[in-house]
């Protein structure tokens, strides 16, 4: 009860969504500068409305200190203490990506990685495209946010979870593409043949590139899509002289594995100095905040919401949990296709559910797609199909349920 109280007092301030991402100017700050050389950052978009500096207290959230510094409003005092730990790639002293995956990585591990990328390349026709600046038009970028509202969803779905950017969608999608044009944000794209398989949503400030939202087709989810990602714009940001490669809060193994800087974000308690009731509960929230770390880092409470992802919204890292329809497979013994089989096209809709099964046995036999042709063995009552590729020939067909 007490906490409620205390809690209903304040207003809480996303400063990593107010500021980084949605660009808009705070009364609650005198000034925002760049840590790396003092610079005034002034390219605001708007103004963040209703703020009371006067009497209202705030709870302002995930200031990546690493990078910005904030001076308060000459009225205001600030209890700061930090809470959330970032994860971030510090290209400094790194000409090349290759470079930075054999600091950081181990043998086996960057040898994955490598692998990861020959294989896609190997058993897809794949492109890799940054759209940042003006070489993207209105209706591909259209198609795009379209595409990956729908890797998101179809992802999340079958984890019975929702994607936190799903609740500010529409500012995305219509505040995005002129933040393209002006080269603040960009989309990602790894594409097979002409199809989106990946997609993410970054945004650019001040020699920082900040990877916000990242999602892939599922169908491709054994061929680690995640790392091929971030290997390619790790790629892109050394090209463009970027010094930090941003991944977000949230303890996720692909962060440890790839980072090499953890940083704390910064919370501030904030109120008036002139106002006593705001601030005994300045303290008391402060001390409430402080215990709970306390408490969370003897692991004697589990605080979720440290641990929570950031930048993409992702509980857990494991690219291969998802459910999808599952085949079984089994080579044809002569060898041969049958006679009442009709070749088609698993891009046509009406054989998406075929696609997963077929990208792993890719993936398996380090098969091109375009090596192979698939046909629908008509004989049979339930679906089963024909693969035939460069290195045999099998059956698919659904596999019993227990």
């Amino acid at each position: 009860m007490l906490k409620q109280i205390i809690f209903s007092k304040f207003k809480v301030h996303d400063f990593y969504a107010d500021f980084v991402i949605r660009r808009q100017q705070s009364p609650i700050f005198d000034s925002i500068n760049f840590k790396t050389d003092q610079a005034a950052y002034q390219d605001f978009d708007s103004v963040k409305e209703n703020v009371d500096t006067r009497y209202s207290a705030h709870y302002i959230t995930y200031i990546p200190t690493y990078f910005i510094q904030v001076k308060l409003d000459k009225s205001l005092k600030a209890i700061p203490f930090n809470r959330f730990v970032g994860f971030c790639i510090n290209m400094e002293g790194f000409d090349s990506t290759e470079g930075y995956i054999s600091k950081q990585f181990g043998v086996k591990s960057r040898s994955k990685v490598r692998s990861y990328v020959r294989r896609l390349e190997t058993c897809f026709n794949v492109s890799y495209d940054m759209y940042h600046g003006d070489n993207l038009s209105r209706g591909v970028y259209d198609s795009l946010f379209e595409i990956l509202e729908e890797m998101i969803t179809m992802r999340f779905n079958q984890r019975n979870d929702t994607h936190q950017a799903m609740g500010d969608w529409d500012y995305y999608k219509n505040s995005t593409y002129n933040l393209i044009k002006d080269k603040k944000a960009s989309l990602f794209v790894i594409y097979d043949d002409e199809k989106p398989i990946d997609i993410c949503l970054n945004y650019h400030e001040h020699g920082v590139f900040v990877n916000h939202i990242r999602a892939y087709d599922i169908d491709y989810s054994k061929f680690r899509l995640g790392y091929i990602d971030i290997y390619k714009q790790l790629d892109w940001c050394i090209e463009n002289n970027y010094k930090i490669f941003d991944l977000g809060s949230g303890t996720l193994t692909y962060k440890e594995q790839w980072c090499n800087v953890t940083y704390e974000f910064q919370n501030l308690i904030v109120y008036n100095k002139k106002s006593l009731r705001n601030i005994i509960f300045g303290n008391l929230m402060a001390r409430l905040y402080k215990l709970k770390n306390f408490l969370n880092s003897k692991n004697i409470i589990s605080d979720t919401e440290v641990n929570k992802s950031y930048n993409s919204g992702v509980k857990n890292d494991n690219e291969d949990e998802t459910k999808h329809i599952d085949f079984d497979t089994m080579p044809l013994e002569d060898g041969k296709v049958p006679n009442n089989s009709i070749k088609i096209d698993i891009e046509h809709e009406d054989y998406q559910h075929l696609r997963h099964a077929v990208y792993d046995y890719l993936y398996l036999n380090f098969e091109s797609k375009k090596d192979i042709v698939i046909y629908k063995w008509n004989n049979t009552n339930d679906e089963t199909y024909i693969l035939k590729g460069s290195k045999g020939i099998i059956k698919l067909f659904p596999k019993e349920q227990p």
